[in-house]
């Protein structure tokens, strides 16, 4: 179909042209008969001897030289485009006629010329069928060069031109249609291929194949949707691990009340132990846990059926993990075990300074302070009357160095009134062994996170200063296009390798603050100000 439009188009475009070409020889050769009649003034030899205007051209070789002649082509006198052959003797019928002023023929085959007007005037014939160019002698029309508009072409070169470009009209087709093959097979194979390894991903998934990983490098929108199914891919894995290692603890925990409540049961029924009201509450107690795990274990269930109706409200964090320590505050505080810091009622201290919904900026330490009477659960803070520790001092030295502070003779460590502003002093592990750095990290890194994640999806943007590499690990949970993230080296006088004095952290936070409108946090003690 292209190629025959092409076709059409092409050979309509170079009948015009030769058209074109004729029209402007058609003038030369007029002009040519006007120097003729000058010398003579009558069409009588001429209409006598048609030919006589060949030689007329001959002589003078403009017509010659606007024909277009085939390079290989060898006869034995040029043909012209115009034939005057009255007989018509030669290849083609003859298309030009000489007329006089009253339109009639001088030259030209009167018999066609009659046929083709049998029907129609012949000034309306010449005006519809032919092109014409005037002839005249003094500034008067003597007679008219009259050529018939050809419905097709019939120079040799004419016709080579065009057997030669339907050709490359047929190689342009056919290599366009390679081309387009070419191209829709990379852009199927780009395509299809991704989309099939996803189909194959998807059905892996239904099976429960949740390890299942599709690797697709492009950057289109099937690239975003492979990453997008790897993503819920390794979701419904960790859901998948979580949840066997939820039945596996259910399992465990529910063997422990049921062999303690077969062991009293045994000793009441031994008489190793009297049937009282202590015996009956501890009972009752195993019991509950028992009856509180089956119910998790329901709800677990109607979690996976999609049954599970949710209602969300308010919990106190710290509250809840208060109520949990103190059950074991006894044991805490004996000799049985080490000594953890700080004393259980301030393991949460951090949280109970000011509503976490005012958060305005974050500090991240490592431990609580693993000496006695230190750690009060404020990140690198002591109690009133506690000999400032040294971390403390490189803080208050850079607050100190600060242009518009005074120097002051720090003898408090407290910074409680920090706290009061807005500030949490908050470590990665909230407890700590006595004399033992770190020795409770593993315990709290997933509470850590969740209070990270809670920060950063929950609250306003804050600043965030994490201190030391324990901290800085945590730099990935925060977005730090929501918040403003603060990293340093960590301030004990033992890093060597990343130094906390310098790091201006104190004066960036505050022109944060000023920049978001929000009022900029007094690091210096209000009495010492």
């Amino acid at each position: 179909m292209i190629f025959a439009v092409g076709t059409y188009t092409f050979e309509r475009d170079l009948f015009r042209f030769v058209t074109r070409i004729e029209t402007a020889q058609l003038q030369t050769f007029a002009s040519e008969i006007e120097d003729y009649y000058a010398e003579v003034q009558t069409w009588d030899f001429l209409r006598e001897n048609p030919r006589m205007a060949d030689l007329i051209l001959r002589q003078r070789r403009s017509f010659d030289e606007n024909l277009i002649i085939l390079p290989n082509v060898v006869n034995e006198r040029r043909r012209f485009r115009f034939s005057f052959n009255k007989n018509q003797d030669i290849e083609r019928p003859g298309r030009l006629y000489l007329l006089d002023e009253k339109l009639e023929i001088v030259i030209g085959n009167k018999d066609i010329l009659d046929e083709i007007s049998a029907n129609e005037s012949l000034e309306m014939i010449l005006n519809d069928r032919f092109i014409l160019s005037p002839i005249n002698f003094e500034n008067e029309q003597i007679g008219t060069l009259a050529l018939i508009i050809s419905e097709r072409l019939y120079e040799e070169i004419d016709l080579a031109f065009a057997r030669s470009n339907n050709q490359t009209l047929r190689f342009s087709a056919i290599a366009g249609l390679l081309f387009a093959a070419i191209i829709s097979l990379v852009l199927t194979m780009n395509i299809t291929g991704p989309i099939r390894k996803l189909g194959r991903g998807t059905r892996s998934l239904i099976s429960g194949e949740f390890k299942t990983r599709v690797s697709i490098q492009n950057r289109d929108e099937l690239g975003k949707l492979s990453r997008d199914f790897n993503i819920l891919a390794k979701t419904l894995d960790k859901n998948s691990e979580s949840q066997k290692q939820w039945l596996a603890d259910i399992s465990h925990e529910l063997r422990t009340p049921i062999a303690i409540l077969k062991s009293e049961l045994e000793a009441v029924e031994d008489g190793i132990r009297e049937f009282d009201k202590e015996t009956l509450q501890s009972l009752t107690h195993e019991v509950k846990r028992i009856n509180n795990l089956v119910n998790d274990l329901y709800e677990l269930t109607l979690a996976d059926l999609g049954a599970m109706k949710y209602q969300m409200r308010e919990m106190n964090i710290g509250s809840c993990l208060k109520e949990v320590i103190e059950s074991y505050r006894d044991r805490l505080e004996s000799s049985e075990i080490e000594k953890v810091y700080p004393p259980a009622n301030l393991i949460f201290n951090c949280f109970n300074q000011f509503d976490i919904s005012k958060l305005k900026v974050l500090i991240i330490g490592l431990d609580p302070y693993i000496r006695k009477g230190q750690a009060m659960g404020l990140s690198f803070s002591v109690p009133k009357g506690i000999r400032i520790p040294p971390s403390l001092r490189n803080i208050f030295k850079e607050i100190d160095s600060l242009s518009n502070s005074k120097k002051q003779k720090r003898e408090n460590g407290d910074l409680t009134y920090w706290a009061e502003q807005g500030v949490l002093l908050y470590n990665t592990a909230l407890t700590v062994f006595e004399g033992k750095t770190g020795s409770h990290k593993k315990i709290w890194i997933e509470f850590t996170k969740y209070i990270m994640t809670y920060i950063n999806e929950q609250c306003e943007p804050i600043i965030c200063m994490l201190w030391g590499r324990e901290a800085e690990k945590y730099k990935n949970m925060l977005d730090d296009t929501k918040h403003h993230i603060l990293v340093s080296g960590h301030p004990s006088p033992l890093n060597r390798t990343n130094p906390f004095i310098g790091n201006k952290h104190f004066i960036l936070c505050n022109d944060k603050l000023k920049e978001w409108g929000k009022s900029p946090i007094e690091w210096s003690e209000p009495n010492k100000i």
